[in-house]
């Protein structure tokens, strides 16, 4: 078995802290935080207790703790807790979330403790790899909003405020992501050049486009690398002028909407250019 490795990240835009645990072996003795404790199992099992209520913890399960929750691991079975993702929220910041989301200024007490969502569980996945990697990638923050709108709506008894964008709110997201597609497009660009809520915009966009602002960017710079790419443009400086942060993200994103990498994409054009010498 592998040694057991510990790895932590501040995230600044999203104001949290993502952590990871491998090769866990150790047990938790009782104990409580005074921040919210949002926690992913990967694999391994453990016995968990939690305001008096006996939980048994197995792989895709999700975690929440509200501050002051009495909670401690009492055996680790046949099978030790291997790895185990988590996210650490301090109580002011749970309390502007809630805000936003919801539109009162209290904290949520979420609830069960334990529980699976397999959606929910991806989008964990996803969010935190993306945190770990320190990515400022818009994905990012998309993820946040989708992730703890779920967690809201299903375990603290509170309704997710969500207001239909109107068509032309919808067309001005649109036109601004294509106006800035080159660019590092964030949230809070979008939400305050249409003036409605981070949620909202998510929700109306996938319902109404059936893509996610971050999906529409993608799309946006992929359609304008083709371009570069049939000018004979190198693929390294087409991922650049289309707005990707290295060549790697760009392969992949093209590979994946197209079914081609820019390369083969590219030599198809150049083909298709060049000069045909029939022999006499």
């Amino acid at each position: 078995m592998e040694s057991l490795s510990r790895t932590i990240r501040h995230d600044e835009a999203l104001k949290l802290e993502a952590y990871c645990l491998k090769n866990y072996l150790q047990l938790f003795p009782r104990h409580f935080h005074d921040y919210y404790v949002f926690g992913f199992i990967v694999s391994g099992e453990r016995e968990l207790l939690c305001n008096s209520l006996s939980f048994h913890l197995s792989p895709h399960n999700l975690l929440i703790f509200n501050p002051r929750d009495n909670h401690e691991c009492v055996s680790a079975t046949y099978s030790p807790l291997l790895h185990y993702l988590g996210f650490n929220i301090s109580v002011k910041r749970m309390k502007a979330i809630s805000s936003e989301l919801t539109g009162k200024n209290s904290l949520p007490e979420f609830n069960p403790t334990v529980f699976s969502d397999e959606s929910a569980g991806n989008t964990f996945l996803e969010l935190h790899q993306l945190v770990m990697q320190g990515s400022d990638d818009l994905r990012k923050e998309e993820l946040f909003y989708v992730l703890f709108s779920r967690f809201f709506e299903k375990d603290a008894h509170s309704s997710v405020l969500s207001r239909p964008l109107r068509s032309f709110q919808i067309k001005q997201a649109c036109d601004y992501l294509e106006e800035h597609a080159s660019e590092a497009v964030t949230l809070d660009d979008i939400c305050q050049k249409v003036a409605v809520s981070k949620s909202s915009l998510i929700r109306s966009f996938s319902k109404q486009l059936g893509l996610t602002p971050h999906s529409y960017l993608l799309n946006i710079r992929i359609k304008r690398a083709q371009g570069l790419l049939k000018q004979g443009i190198p693929p390294s400086l087409v991922a650049l002028k289309s707005g990707f942060a290295d060549q790697a993200h760009f392969s992949n994103v093209f590979n994946r909407l197209t079914g081609l990498t820019p390369s083969s994409y590219q030599n198809i054009f150049i083909k298709k250019a060049s000069p045909r010498h029939d022999s006499e």
